[in-house]
């Protein structure tokens, strides 16, 4: 199998709750790379079945007993009990759609169980200079903020005079800049007017929420008010990172060597990423074990693994032993 054709099946579901599964679905299918790719229900090897009801466990039991197991995988905001489901993803009933982070960690682990694939470090190394992981780390070095775009995306600020960055959006948009090439991102200077226009919007959004009491200021934007977020530049250099590295290592190391956490990333303190990766990272940090053992026993896959440890080493809190 050198391609994995995947179709969304999601019974009962509200139209908007569709389109969000179709997008997280398609960011994941580019942050995996070539070996997926979406395709209609009657050419596909496998099926995502979106289960957000009671009414589409009936779909879902009908499904089992009709598809193979191993080719069904069942993301689902409600208690399913069919332990014969393999591949399933549990997600908040707050949320539309599992993370782009879940899916892409599930379908990487699909890929190694009918592949077989245990990368020796010797294919093709990960370059973070070839990616936005390289202007953070030009930025941490030289001291000048810069603008990155890409495309018709929303602009990100790397201000490195306060090891800060701005965003209008949340860890998942960011996704396209993140896998960008860096011939594709256009980088310029940011001038003093516009890190102060960022800092000016943070204060006042801060200050109009605390005043009115909104709470989470999900309604700033309504009343006008541009919400830019600022950022710890270190975690969006983790996140670039984990996300660019494709499960290729850096040169410094192999899937063999073995890795050694000495302090857990001040970025796994958010819900986004400690669900993922609370239990590599206490492994990792217990005793030196090698990317390949330590996916089996969190049941991790190699590809996922192999991203975390590239993130951990450009924070200089993993090092091989």
């Amino acid at each position: 199998m050198d391609e994995f054709r995947l179709a969304i099946l999601a019974p009962q579901t509200a139209k908007g709750d569709h389109i969000a599964l179709h997008t997280s679905l398609t960011q994941a299918v580019a942050w995996l790379g070539q070996a997926w790719r979406l395709t209609k229900p009657a050419d596909a090897d496998f099926i995502f079945m979106l289960a957000a009801s009671t009414k589409s466990l009936t779909t879902l039991q009908t499904l089992q007993r009709s598809y193979p197991i191993d080719k069904l995988i069942v993301a689902s905001s409600i208690p399913i009990d069919m332990p014969q489901i393999k591949w399933h993803l549990a997600f908040s009933k707050q949320q539309n759609c599992p993370t782009i982070l879940a899916i892409v960690n599930l379908l990487s682990r699909i890929q190694e169980h009918f592949l077989g694939l245990k990368p020796s470090g010797n294919d093709s190394f990960f370059e973070p200079t070839q990616h936005l992981a390289g202007l953070i780390g030009q930025c941490q070095q030289d001291g000048i903020a810069r603008v990155c775009t890409l495309d018709n995306t929303s602009k990100i600020i790397l201000n490195p005079k306060e090891s800060t960055y701005y965003f209008s959006g949340d860890w998942e948009q960011l996704i396209p800049l993140v896998l960008a090439d860096i011939k594709a991102i256009k980088v310029s200077e940011a001038s003093e007017n516009e890190l102060a226009d960022e800092t000016e919007s943070i204060n006042f959004g801060s200050r109009l929420s605390e005043y009115a009491n909104f709470g989470d200021v999900e309604i700033l934007p309504k009343m006008g008010v541009r919400e830019s977020p600022k950022g710890n530049l270190q975690d969006l250099l983790w996140f670039s990172t984990l996300v660019a590295a494709r499960g290729r290592t850096l040169n410094a190391y192999s899937a063999s060597d073995k890795m050694i956490l000495k302090t857990m990333p001040d970025i796994l303190q958010l819900d986004y990423f400690s669900h993922e990766y609370q239990n590599l990272a206490a492994l990792l940090i217990a005793k030196p074990i090698s990317i390949i053992d330590a996916g089996t026993i969190t049941g991790h896959s190699v590809f996922s693994t192999i991203n975390f440890c590239n993130a951990g080493m450009m924070l200089k809190i993993i090092e091989t032993i």
